[in-house]
């Protein structure tokens, strides 16, 4: 089963790679908007809840995987990092 993210702890990992609040912020809504349509949009297909939960979740990323991906960018560190 995939783990939901949890954005507090992906916010203070983000923070701690140096990118700047304001971008953590917008990354963590946008996460959480596509989530939340990526669920509608199962639910809406027929999927329980649940399932579609789950697979609104493994279609995200882990938490790690997400992290990895924004920490990749140097165009994302806050300006006193680069």
């Amino acid at each position: 089963m995939t783990e939901r993210i949890d954005y507090r702890r992906l916010s203070n990992r983000l923070l701690q790679g140096g990118i700047s609040p304001r971008r953590v912020r917008r990354i963590v809504i946008e996460l959480r908007d596509h989530f939340l349509d990526l669920r509608s949009g199962a639910i809406a297909e027929g999927m329980s809840e649940a399932e579609a939960e789950t697979w609104a979740a493994s279609r995200l990323g882990t938490e790690q995987e997400v992290t990895d991906a924004m920490l990749a960018k140097p165009e994302l560190q806050s300006w006193a990092t680069r």
